[in-house]
């Protein structure tokens, strides 16, 4: 399990160090994850950008090199310079099962993202795969993509089911591959569709 909190403080913090703050600032996270052979989760991706949307994601690979998303938010946070931050995350695996956990809080409000992929390492099949938005089962089959206005309490959330690109094999565990992804894909969802894009747009402060 990771945690990650921060606040005013640590920004007061890097200004008195380095003057005036010239640059909005980015909270970004790397993913963590665990696997059992060729079956592997992945959680924690987290992109926050002062002033625009932002996003959270997990990877998973399903007996195959390559990784894929096993869910995508597209956040509307209101993290600014003084906002209070609370995430974290978990992963395991048992048997046939591996689940992640990621919680992502920004100023008194929390959404927390479940998935959990259930199957069959021999023959390389899915038995069974859920994503859970704060307690509520959703069907990962009807789309792995979220909008959720996380400046509200409970957060307000779509799904979408919108075409998330490929991914490589190697998952996204440093903060700048995190970082790169997570714009690249935001870039890709808003392209290909004009709800997607709108919600983008709405979220730009």
């Amino acid at each position: 399990m990771r945690r990650f909190a921060a606040g005013c403080a640590l920004v007061a913090a890097v200004v008195a160090v380095g003057g005036a703050r010239a640059e909005k600032l980015t909270l970004v996270q790397g993913t963590q994850g665990a696997k059992i052979g060729a079956w592997e989760v992945q959680t924690g991706g987290l992109v926050l950008p002062e002033g625009a949307a932002g996003c959270a994601f997990g990877t998973v690979r399903k007996g195959t090199p390559a990784q894929q998303f096993s869910y995508f938010v597209v956040l509307k946070h209101g993290y600014g310079p003084c906002s209070k931050t609370d995430s974290s995350e978990e992963v395991g695996t048992e048997n046939k099962l591996a689940n992640t956990k990621q919680v992502v809080g920004v100023n008194g409000h929390k959404l927390t993202v479940a998935y959990q992929i259930e199957f069959d390492a021999r023959a390389k099949m899915v038995l069974r795969e859920t994503i859970t938005v704060n307690g509520k089962a959703v069907d990962a089959a009807k789309g792995r993509v979220l909008l959720v206005d996380l400046t509200v309490t409970p957060p307000k959330w779509e799904q979408k089911n919108v075409e998330l690109p490929p991914l490589g094999a190697t998952a996204p565990t440093e903060k700048k591959a995190a970082e790169a992804l997570g714009r690249k894909t935001l870039e890709a969802l808003a392209k290909q569709d004009k709800g997607v894009r709108a919600f983008i747009g709405a979220a730009k402060e």
